[in-house]
């Protein structure tokens, strides 16, 4: 054997080990839980969305149920048809958690069964309910995301669901940094384990001391801002903001004319007394009636429900049930407000 086919055949058993450790490595990783659920783009997305759900997902819940993130980022195992066809009446569900549905089946979060209660009531039209649920967008991250994917998916209705938290800013200076590959390289288990064990240890994170200083003040003030905008100044600050941010939002489906749909989900507190009105609660009814959103408060028929509108497990997320309450009491809002097609 010549010289030049040594070192041709040493290089290829060269490729061949470096795949075979990274396909042991991504095994490994995959066993001790990296990599296994649902994977975040938090690179290469706008700054001000921060991060949305990997395009082309498909995995299994640990509960049981698949979870499919389609080509254009939303909960479903089917791609939007682009352009929107005739005869369609397309929603778009924009949230975070609540409205992806966590630990509930993609066909019993509420968007799913708005789709189902919509065409049983509206006839001559196929109705279309996409869920653009991404776990921890606060409310102007929500906004953003809209700005940049949602209006290219032809939506004639934009619902947006609100939760307590959402007021909570997001420290721009603690998102990732980009690198060559970085997006190809999040769909491997063993990328994040070495992010998780390595690379955040180097700061290549982006992590930084007005980063950590947020996260401090809002770990600090977190509770109070969630049940009283005018506690601090922080709070109401923080609400300013998140208001100026859905303002920002319904001023967008106003020019579009796209109507939109604000509903607010109550804690577990607010359930428990839910007289008099919460002081979020009277907020967000003054920013609906300014802004023009149709509101849906859950707050009066979770409180008749009671604990089984919540998971058992965190007490915050809905249940089957609140999902179901949400569904339908989006529905009778909708009807109400004349923003279904007749």
């Amino acid at each position: 054997m010549t010289r030049a086919r040594r070192r041709l055949l040493a290089l290829g058993l060269g490729v061949l080990l470096v795949f075979v450790l990274l396909a042991i490595g991504n095994a490994l990783a995959r066993s001790a839980g990296f990599g296994a659920g649902l994977v975040m783009d938090d690179v290469g997305v706008p700054a001000s969305v921060g991060w949305r759900w990997l395009p082309g997902q498909h995995v299994d819940s640990p509960h049981g149920f698949p979870i499919d993130i389609n080509a254009q980022g939303l909960r479903d195992p089917d791609d939007v048809v682009i352009p929107k066809p005739e005869g369609v009446f397309r929603i778009l569900c924009v949230g975070d958690s609540f409205t992806f549905g966590i630990e509930t089946p993609q066909d019993r979060a509420y968007p799913a069964m708005l789709e189902q209660i919509l065409t049983d009531a509206v006839g001559g039209l196929t109705v279309e309910v996409w869920n653009a649920g991404v776990n921890g967008l606060n409310s102007c991250q929500e906004q953003a995301w809209l700005d940049h994917y949602g209006w290219a998916l032809e939506p004639d209705l934009v619902t947006v669901g609100f939760v307590m938290n959402d007021v909570l800013p997001l420290p721009a200076s603690s998102m990732p940094r980009w690198f060559p590959g970085r997006s190809w390289m999040l769909r491997y288990p063993l990328y994040h384990y070495l992010r998780f064990n390595l690379i955040n240890r180097w700061k290549l994170g982006g992590d930084d001391p007005q980063a950590n200083q947020l996260r401090n003040l809002i770990k600090q003030h977190q509770g109070h801002v969630e049940t009283s905008p005018s506690s601090n100044e922080y709070a109401m600050r923080w609400w300013n903001r998140a208001t100026e941010c859905l303002g920002a939002l319904a001023a967008q489906c106003r020019e579009r004319d796209v109507p939109v749909a604000l509903i607010v989900f109550p804690s577990l507190p607010q359930m428990l007394k839910p007289d008099p009105l919460p002081e979020p609660q009277e907020v967000l009814t003054g920013l609906a009636a300014e802004r023009g959103f149709i509101l849906v408060d859950l707050l009066d028929r979770y409180a008749a429900t009671g604990e089984p509108a919540l998971l058992e497990s965190d007490k915050a997320h809905p249940s089957l049930i609140g999902h179901r309450i949400a569904a339908e009491e989006l529905a009778r809002a909708l009807a109400a407000a004349g923003a279904l097609p007749r």
